[in-house]
């Protein structure tokens, strides 16, 4: 209130407002910190942790935190959260991730040739011990191969080998075993004491080599003339 002289000995008296605006309509202190308004602005008085002119500043929560496994504490403005390796779970990465690993390896199959370079494989399983929930799988394979059985195999020799004196062959084989019925050729027989065999073998049942031996072939032609020499003697 101010007061004015005016004539004549009287005085007029004046009232002055001054209008105030009130800073903390716009919460610059955030919602759930308190904001004083003043004469010359506002101030904040902060709750919860928070600090700085407009409690902008949170605490930091990981300073007291619940994580465990070595895991990483992150701060935010409400709570803190703990980020876990890939080794563990749950909210305070307190459950340790069990991941798969191999098993030994089973025994090799069986080589698949019995000569001549053949291949045999083995197995093992992810199961020592099984991936749970959340756990990786076994890295690599799960089948193992090798060579095996990589000597060349025996073969039977051709059956010229068995040939004698004007025999004629007639094989068959099958597989790697090869079998022959023996004749003379034409003009020639065999001798009727010494007759071949009804059939001459060769494979995995001889141990690849033949049987025997056919026998030879004579001229089966009838002489033109026969001379008999006979020797007597008489008292």
């Amino acid at each position: 209130m101010a007061s004015t002289p005016l004539k004549h000995g009287k005085v007029e008296h004046r009232t002055i407002f001054k209008l105030v605006y009130n800073e903390c309509k716009t919460s610059p202190c955030g919602n759930d910190n308190i904001c004083i308004s003043e004469q010359n602005g506002y101030s904040c008085q902060c709750l919860s942790g928070y600090s700085g002119a407009n409690c902008d500043i949170p605490p930091n929560f990981c300073k007291v935190n619940g994580c465990k496994n070595n895991a990483t504490c992150v701060s935010n403005f409400a709570n803190y959260s703990c980020v876990c390796d890939s080794n563990c779970t749950g909210t305070f990465c307190e459950t340790q991730i069990v991941h798969g690993k191999w098993g030994s390896w089973l025994g090799w199959s069986e080589c698949s040739q019995s000569c001549n370079g053949g291949t045999q494989y083995r197995a093992r399983y992810c199961d020592d011990p099984a991936p749970e929930l959340y756990g990786l799988e076994c890295s690599g394979t799960n089948m193992s191969s090798q060579a095996c059985n990589t000597d060349l195999c025996p073969v039977c020799l051709s059956h010229s080998t068995i040939y004698s004196y004007k025999n004629r062959f007639n094989c068959t084989s099958i597989s790697d075993s090869t079998s022959c019925v023996v004749t003379c050729q034409d003009g020639y027989s065999f001798v009727r004491d010494y007759q071949p065999l009804d059939q001459y073998e060769c494979g995995p049942q001889t141990g690849h080599i033949w049987n025997a031996i056919p026998p030879p072939c004579a001229r089966s032609d009838s002489p033109r003339a026969v001379r008999a020499t006979a020797a007597v003697t008489y008292k």
